[in-house]
């Protein structure tokens, strides 16, 4: 069940890390997580990078969709394996 539960608190997370401008202690505490010290351990861990990397990847991707080259820097982050998976875990 604790695991269930982290695992819905960390797509919640990454869906306010794409949808919303909201500042990412905002979000993980919206999401459920009692600090940011919880909240980064059990995103790293899941997704294999930071919630910072995750937004950043996402708005390049969409600005860069929206420019029409379809092509955008990645920070390191494989953000097509990011916005399709569930966390791991």
């Amino acid at each position: 069940l604790k695991k269930f539960i982290i695992r819905m608190r960390l797509l919640r997370a990454r869906a306010l890390l794409m949808d919303s401008n909201l500042p990412i202690t905002t979000i993980a505490l919206e999401s459920g997580f009692s600090s940011m010290t919880q909240f980064y351990l059990h995103f790293s861990k899941a997704y294999g990078t930071t919630p910072h990397q995750i937004r950043q990847s996402y708005i390049a991707t969409t600005e860069a969709t929206a420019a029409g080259d379809g092509q955008a820097p990645s920070f390191g982050v494989s953000h097509s394996n990011i916005l399709s998976k569930p966390p791991k875990g």
